[in-house]
């Protein structure tokens, strides 16, 4: 799926809403019976269907890995009755309008069919065909899509939206698990669905979660940018080792070149070499020291032949502001009103008339890395206020070029990164939260491919619990990331914990983020490790 039908489908997600509510019957809870009403309000439309069943499977027969599913899934489980509903199982039995739709909706609802319809469907415009297709097995949709129970798989889909790729609840999953036998008034034994609770048995539930999963990250970082897009100036925030700085890279070179980088290993350094030789892009590291005069425009003291001059210098923000600011006036002007030095050779035609808007409007990106490191307000200065009100000319510290005026164009893009687990985000003010856009950047078990270094993670993710991390702290702010746990072997898993993980680790109980009780926890941890 593309960027632009991918966003598509994750606004409509994201502007539907859904809900249930219980009306089981005493009689129908004795069968084991689930009922249930659903509603979905999207825009300014709510609809609501008609009774939807699921059936508890502790005490059907026939079901095989029945104990595997109860000791993934915990009990009950409930999941699709097809005893009490219609459902088109084979190919030539497909007729969702007929079938389904008919079985959830009240007879003459025109708009909650049009509405479901739009939802899901018997082609490829559905939303719900449009988000899971890529990669799904040819089962896939007679089984999970040719039964009533869509708002399923919109809570699937909404969760590992918002969930960013990090796994959503089982009892989502739960609910997809249900009896298959290709025909009902067939008397062979019926299989099932599966998420991996056992060895076996029809895989796809487990292909459509883990192909969702995989549009998480291209996903997270359309979202990140289209944001970026509007806000013009972002903070990925999260603990050491989420790739903050990486995402960073990957949102700046979208922007700059209209294309994902590469995460293939050589090819990615390649394109970083590419953006950071591009005259659109910089990078910077902020660090306590720093000051206005270091980011935007200082004074360099300056010797010829003997004679010592001082003369006011753009420096990195400066220097970027002013690149971009002679693009975005440039764009804005036809032919006739640019300079000829400034127009492009192609750009006359062989009559020699000149053409309209010649010079394209291009993006700049700045990478402010440890942002939350320096004293901002005093790095910043006047461009607090122009970061917001962008083309509005404000007065510097410095005179440069016989004007004080600093001028933040429309076409530059600030992504800043900020480590939670750093003391100094505290001194970050509200004048500065209220012009950035905040996006939490947290640790993500889902990319660690070594089953040794899940295990590490899982074992490490465990000091960030109730009881051994100080009251004070959150664990989304200082559980180490997924990056520290990214190795290809055994060895480099050791090496990683003895010089990385286990100093930061000791650094926090020396700093009481975690309580003295998780140093006993940490040497056996490093017993099992090294």
């Amino acid at each position: 799926m593309n960027k632009n039908d991918l966003l598509e489908c994750i606004n409509f997600f994201k502007s539907l809403e859904v809900s249930e509510i219980d009306v089981s019957t005493d009689e129908e809870k004795k069968k084991d019976k689930l009922a249930i009403i659903v509603t979905y309000k999207f825009k300014d439309e709510v609809f609501t269907t008609k009774r939807l069943y699921y059936q508890n499977i502790v005490n059907q027969d026939n079901i095989k890995y029945k104990q595997a599913l109860i000791k993934h899934f915990g009990s009950p489980i409930y999941w699709l009755d097809i005893e009490t509903h219609q459902w088109p199982q084979n190919s030539d039995d497909s007729n969702l309008e007929g079938l389904v739709i008919d079985d959830i909706i009240n007879p003459g609802d025109k708009k909650f069919e049009s509405f479901l319809k739009l939802l899901a469907n018997n082609s490829q415009s559905g939303y719900i065909q449009r988000m899971t297709k890529d990669g799904r097995t040819g089962q896939y949709y007679h089984n999970l899509e040719n039964n009533n129970h869509w708002h399923d798989l919109v809570y699937l889909i909404k969760a590992a939206i918002q969930n960013k790729g990090n796994g959503v609840s089982k009892k989502i999953l739960s609910r997809l698990v249900f009896k298959w036998d290709g025909n009902k008034n067939t008397k062979r034994e019926r299989s099932t669905l599966s998420y991996k609770p056992y060895n076996g048995g029809r895989k796809l539930l487990t292909d459509l979660y883990e192909n969702i999963l995989k549009i998480q990250p291209n996903l997270n970082k359309m979202e990140y940018n289209q944001l970026l897009e509007n806000k013009k100036q972002i903070i990925l925030q999260g603990p050491p080792g989420t790739g903050k700085t990486y995402t960073a890279q990957d949102m700046a070179y979208q922007l700059i070149f209209n294309e994902e980088i590469s995460q293939e290993s050589i090819q990615r350094k390649k394109d970083l070499i590419k953006l950071t030789e591009s005259e659109y892009f910089d990078l910077v590291q902020f660090h306590p020291s720093y000051t206005y005069e270091d980011f935007v425009r200082g004074i360099n003291v300056e010797t010829n032949d003997g004679q010592i001059s001082y003369k006011t210098k753009n420096k990195v923000f400066g220097d970027l502001i002013e690149r971009a600011n002679r693009n975005y006036d440039n764009s804005q002007k036809g032919t006739n009103e640019l300079k000829e030095d400034q127009k492009p050779e192609e750009y006359l035609t062989n009559k020699g008339e000149d053409k309209q808007a010649i010079i394209q409007e291009k993006k700049f990106v700045l990478i402010i890395d440890e942002i939350n490191r320096a004293n901002l307000p005093s790095v910043l200065g006047e461009l607090i206020y122009a970061l917001e009100y962008r083309g509005v000319p404000v007065n510097g510290m410095y005179k440069y070029k016989g004007s004080r005026s600093l001028i933040v164009p429309p076409n530059i893009y600030i992504i800043g990164t900020m480590n939670t687990a750093d003391r100094s985000v505290g001194h970050i003010d509200y004048a500065i939260r209220r012009r950035f856009s905040f996006v939490d950047i947290l640790p993500n078990e889902e990319v660690i491919k070594d089953p040794d270094a899940k295990k590490l993670f899982n074992e490490v993710k465990a000091l960030f619990m109730d009881g051994v991390l100080a009251t004070d702290f959150d664990r989304k702010d200082v559980q180490l990331g997924h990056s520290y746990f990214m190795v290809k072997n055994k060895n480099e898993l050791k090496d990683k914990f003895k010089y990385e993980i286990l100093p930061i680790l000791s650094e926090y109980i020396k700093d009481g983020i975690l309580l003295k009780k998780a140093e006993d926890i940490l040497i056996e941890i490093e017993q099992n490790v090294l």
